[in-house]
């Protein structure tokens, strides 16, 4: 049974305090990065993505960078394993192709972001701009038929346990 979710968007100014405290339990507590590292210059240039069930209980949330990287997406523990994190995906992807984004690169698991779409972005000839492991850089075709833009992406530096 699908659960019954709303997906909130809004600058950092707006959505700020549901972010932070979902980001800072999930990377922060959990994964045990340094809260500095968490927080960047990134999130007041992104659109953040925030979801929520049907008592307004915040669950999860997700930011979409200025050159079409979703990132730092974090769903609470509770809520995991529902499609929360895939509904966020999903939201980010409509918004970066309504901004004209053919494709979207992501740093994270290896293990969940290919059920999205995903798959090593030095198939589409693009490479991170850092050093990282091949299968956790991933890219996405956003628009059917996109040539792919190879080359190094521009992306927001990663922080020790990797932006997922």
């Amino acid at each position: 049974m699908a659960m019954a979710m709303h997906i909130e968007e809004g600058d950092w100014k707006t959505l700020q305090h549901d972010c932070e405290r979902v980001r800072l339990m999930v990377f922060v507590a959990e994964q045990h990065v340094p809260k500095e590292e968490e927080l960047d210059e990134w999130d007041a240039k992104s659109r953040h993505f925030i979801a929520r069930d049907a008592q307004h209980m915040v669950m999860g949330c997700a930011r979409l960078l200025p050159t079409g990287q979703i990132g730092r997406l974090a769903v609470l523990k509770p809520f995991r394993k529902r499609g929360v994190g895939g509904a966020l995906i999903a939201r980010g992807h409509e918004l970066a192709r309504s901004l004209g984004y053919a494709f979207s690169v992501v740093l994270g698991s290896e293990g969940y972001y290919p059920r999205f779409g995903y798959v090593p972005a030095s198939r589409f000839g693009i490479r991170a701009p850092f050093e990282v492991p091949e299968e956790n850089f991933m890219a996405c075709r956003l628009l059917p038929g996109a040539a792919a833009p190879e080359g190094v992406a521009e992306y927001a530096a990663p922080f020790t346990a990797g932006d997922g």
